[in-house]
């Protein structure tokens, strides 16, 4: 049963019916699994870990029924591909269409699910702690409730799912037609970050009205000005008074503007820009280039940390940079 998404990620192919019921009772949250009587059991599933979300593509044969436990660790969204997927929550029984309607399923109440024989379908799950952290740094203040969304089965008819339906397929799609993504943290991140994204603002919720997430607003003057400055002297050590001149308010307005309108601190900007400035250099080096000329061009004074800040940032050290 050929997966036509996520190819190059295959975590499980077998006919083995006791692997096939350990694999769904542990993505399930400890399910109880029942597979349909069949002479053939055959289960592909192909699955990349992003770290606040998982992106997996399954394919079953013959059918099954999940019944998870209650878990309030993540969210799932289901999108079928072949077959529908039959869906009972409380006293409500929905089913998930390909192009049609998809399943948010909140592990919080009590459910089961029916997948019927050749059923293949896509499957993102979603921390609640990654929606949570996302949702409160948008806001600038903690969340005062746990977040749930408006509704179970959602209509592909409608702007909001469609539209979170399709950025889904974007990123299913990219990583297929380039699996090196996935070794690449900070587009990787980048891709995990559209789909938080997605799913918050697609979705209604229950912050929705009270919190609703609103485009930030332009930095202030303030903010611009410091970061014009820190930008022009990347190679030379911050010093606070030559802030506070370049902008004309004290160090600590700096600090409390930095903290709202880009959720840290002046000195981080600073370091992260030394930091993609020294990559920059790296790549474009000549024969003579060493890590120690561009860490002292870049600002830092001792080799170590830079090292050590750089390995951090990029996933891989300055000399892998330079060597490549």
């Amino acid at each position: 049963m050929p997966n036509t998404l996520l190819t190059h990620f295959r975590a499980v192919d077998t006919h083995d019916t006791a692997a096939v019921e350990a694999g769904i009772n542990s993505y399930y949250h400890d399910a109880a699994v029942d597979i349909i009587p069949n002479k053939r059991c055959h289960v592909v599933f192909n699955r990349l870990d992003l770290g606040r979300i998982a992106l997996g593509v399954s394919g079953v044969e013959p059918g099954v029924f999940i019944r998870p436990e209650p878990t309030a660790s993540n969210f799932v969204l289901m999108l079928p591909v072949q077959g529908d997927i039959g869906f009972s929550l409380a006293r409500n029984s929905f089913a998930a269409s390909p192009e049609r309607t998809v399943a948010l399923l909140d592990f919080t109440r009590p459910l089961s699910v029916s997948q019927p024989k050749d059923c293949r379908h896509c499957t993102i799950r979603f921390t609640r702690k990654g929606l949570e952290d996302l949702l409160a740094s948008q806001l600038g203040q903690p969340l005062h409730l746990p977040l749930s969304f408006d509704t179970a089965c959602l209509d592909l008819t409608q702007l909001g799912p469609m539209r979170l339906a399709r950025t889904v397929r974007l990123v299913l799609t990219a990583f297929e037609q380039d699996p090196g993504l996935a070794q690449m943290p900070l587009l990787a991140a980048q891709y995990e970050e559209l789909l938080l994204c997605a799913m918050l603002t697609c979705l209604p919720h229950n912050l929705s009205r009270a919190s609703a997430i609103r485009e930030p607003s332009a930095p202030p003057k303030t903010v611009r000005l410091a970061e014009a400055y820190l930008d022009a002297h990347l190679d030379t050590p911050l010093r606070m008074e030559a802030l506070v001149r370049a902008t004309g308010v004290s160090f600590r307005s700096i600090q409390l503007a930095f903290k709202k309108y880009r959720g840290y601190s002046p000195s981080c900007f600073l370091r992260n820009r030394r930091l993609d400035k020294a990559r920059d250099l790296l790549r474009r080096a000549c024969p003579a280039t060493t890590v120690l000329s561009v860490a002292l061009a870049c600002g830092f004074s001792s080799q170590s940390k830079f090292s050590r800040l750089y390995k951090e940032r990029f996933n891989e050290t300055p000399s892998v940079t330079l060597h490549r």
